[in-house]
């Protein structure tokens, strides 16, 4: 963005140098009376006039005449000028079209397109035949052969077939299992039973029974194939799987009791051999804190071996138990503590009335990963570190008393003395002030002096230090807002300002002309009243 000056420039007859004029490709809007810019559509300085702009020229224009002429082995046409100024437009061709130098002043133009004649004749072709030319009138015929026919409507030609994909088959070969042909014209197919690849081997043995769905069954004893009632095969007629069976989720039903070892089982033999056989038979969680599932109320359907494992902590009949805990019941449908068996797996801690596992303090005892106990260094080991002159309390004399004196406003303690861990005396020494020299005991400056500036031995605290910091600042800068040319006092009381202006709205700095015209005042003169409010800033740059 480029620096604003809102008051007329004097350079005081001193030179411009190195400046370019603005170059724009349309006039500005809003010209004053003698502003310039440069026009980079036409190359010229433009000068507003106070009605318009107009062109700015070197010297008087002395072009009255023009001649045209083409300059030697080029295909440029030259306009030469009556002050010896010339422009040349140059031309030429493109695609098919060229041009060419033909003299001092001519260019001839040429295409090589060659879009005009006249169609002497036609002559049709097909396939096979020759056809007739047609040189200035006459007809091309399309004519429908065998099975083909034509039609036309205006300049429409319709082309026909009339086949129809009929004919007569001539041949019919006999395939696997069949014998009487070929048939080429009459005679009979029928089906080979002493074929090797059939399976119907007697059309006499063929039986149709009723009453169901049949399967087609090879007998091994005659050779013959029968129709079979598909819900009249047994299992036992099939061969053994040599894979795995799938019963496809349903269930094997009307077996019998197992005997050898590897006989199926059925869900009465397992319930009546292990329910209540005492062998251990996991039954899931139990809350005891609900009783859920009920295991305390008889009489029930639990037998003996069954097995729970406590999910949520609760009264088993009188006995607590804890999640983690397992009860297994000794005999079938239990109705007491006694019939069951509790393995605990949570055990509390001891107290004065209940019987736990023992804790020891950290403080005091340690625990090895075996479950050692010993006491700490450090720890009370009873009857021997109690005996004698032992006293845990640790006390202060009252004289203690480490406030300010006259001297540094501080005393440290040096030494104590104890008596049976009581402090009965100390000494103390006072500390030191602080200096440039010497680290000690600092004092905080009051207002006044930080203000004043002339104590060596104190220190200034961040309150005091920002206060005098901006005070300074206030003291030695001024600002204010002005509309237009004016006096602008400051009372900074010196010549030595610095004075800096910007527009209001847009923020930008901007220029005026600034005379100092006293000690507390300046002049800020505009060439014209500013478009935006100006902000002064006045900063003293003495001491």
């Amino acid at each position: 963005m480029a620096i604003r000056y809102i008051n007329d420039l004097n350079l005081s007859n001193s030179k411009l140098q190195n400046a370019v004029i603005d170059p724009l490709s349309s006039a500005p809007s809003g010209a004053l009376e003698g502003q310039i810019y440069y026009d980079t559509n036409t190359d010229k300085l433009q000068l507003y006039t106070g009605s318009g702009w107009v062109p700015i020229q070197s010297g008087n224009e002395l072009n009255t005449t023009y001649t045209f002429n083409v300059p030697t082995s080029t295909t440029t046409l030259r306009l030469s000028g009556s002050d010896a100024t010339t422009n040349d437009v140059a031309i030429t061709g493109s695609g098919t079209t060229t041009v060419t130098r033909t003299s001092a002043t001519e260019l001839t133009i040429s295409s090589a397109d060659q879009y005009t004649g006249t169609v002497t004749s036609i002559t049709p072709a097909a396939d096979n035949g020759s056809g007739s030319a047609i040189t200035a009138s006459g007809t091309i015929s399309i004519l429908g052969g065998t099975n083909i026919t034509t039609s036309i409507t205006g300049t429409t030609v319709t082309i026909n077939s009339t086949d129809q994909f009929v004919g007569t088959v001539t041949n019919i070969a006999t395939g696997a299992g069949l014998i009487g042909g070929p048939i080429t014209t009459t005679g009979t197919i029928s089906p080979n039973y002493s074929g090797s690849s059939n399976i119907i081997l007697s059309s006499g043995a063929l039986v149709t029974p009723v009453g169901g769905d049949t399967l087609m069954v090879s007998s091994a004893s005659t050779g013959n194939v029968h129709n079979a009632l598909i819900n009249t095969l047994s299992l036992s007629s099939l061969a053994s799987p040599i894979a795995d069976l799938s019963v496809n989720n349903y269930k094997i039903i009307n077996l019998v009791d197992p005997t050898a070892t590897q006989d199926a089982a059925t869900k009465n033999y397992v319930d009546t051999t292990f329910a209540g056989s005492g062998a251990l038979i996991y039954q899931g969680g139990y809350n005891a804190s609900t009783n859920s599932p009920n295991l305390t109320t008889s009489p029930n359907s639990i037998k003996k071996g069954w097995t729970y494992t406590v999910t949520v902590d609760g009264t088993f009949f009188t006995e607590q138990v804890r999640v983690g805990d397992v009860l297994i019941a000794n005999s079938d449908n239990p109705s007491a503590l006694s019939d069951w068996t509790t393995v605990q797996n949570n055990i509390d801690l001891a107290s004065t009335t209940t019987v736990g596992i023992a804790s020891f303090s950290s403080d005091n005892f340690a625990v090895s990963a075996a479950g050692e106990v010993t006491i700490k260094n450090g720890g009370v080991e009873l009857g021997v570190e109690t005996t004698g002159s032992y006293n845990p309390t640790v006390g202060t004399d009252t004289d203690i008393d480490v406030g300010n004196n006259t001297t540094s406003g501080i005393d440290i303690i040096n030494t104590i003395s104890l008596t049976d861990g009581v402090i009965t005396s100390f000494t103390t020494e006072t500390a030191q002030s602080a200096s440039e020299t010497n680290p000690g005991v600092i004092l905080i400056a009051s207002n006044a002096e930080a203000t004043a500036g002339s104590n060596t031995t104190k220190a200034v605290n961040p309150f005091q230090l920002i206060s005098n910091i901006n005070s300074g600042h206030t003291s030695r800068g001024y600002a204010t807002t002005i509309t237009a040319s004016g006096t602008v006092t400051h009372n900074l009381n010196t010549f030595d300002v610095m004075v800096q202006l910007y527009d209001t709205v847009i923020n930008d700095t901007v220029y005026a002309e600034v005379v100092r015209t006293g000690n507390n005042t300046i002049n800020v003169i505009f060439g014209a009243t500013p478009a935006n409010s100006i902000r002064v800033l006045v900063t003293s740059v003495g001491i």
